[in-house]
């Protein structure tokens, strides 16, 4: 078995912090699913991550489980976590207490 490249490790940004961007991940899947030309329900049964409606959860902005998350990167063939995730500046962070 060969090893994947190892990203760099991943820093918070100078004065913020990360969050997870569900458009970003919805955009990828959406992607990927036109490409191999499948259902949505296809999607989610290739990657064991629930139903449909996991998709339909992120196509609205809303999180998913982590176990969820990790599948469907793997579906993706993603090793890189860090186009599906935004930053939220110090500001907004003070205000939400993060």
């Amino acid at each position: 078995m060969t090893a994947r490249p190892v990203p760099p490790p991943i820093t918070a940004p100078a004065g913020g912090a990360w969050t997870f961007d569900p458009a970003a991940l919805a955009a990828a899947i959406t992607e990927r699913r036109r490409e191999l030309k499948i259902s949505r329900r296809e999607v989610v049964r290739q990657a064991g991550a629930g139903t449909p409606s996991t998709l339909t959860r992120l196509d609205e902005g809303r999180h998913i489980s982590v176990d969820v998350f990790l599948r469907l990167l793997l579906w993706l063939g993603c090793t890189d976590v860090r186009p599906f995730l935004a930053t939220i500046p110090a500001s907004a962070e003070e205000a939400t207490g993060a």
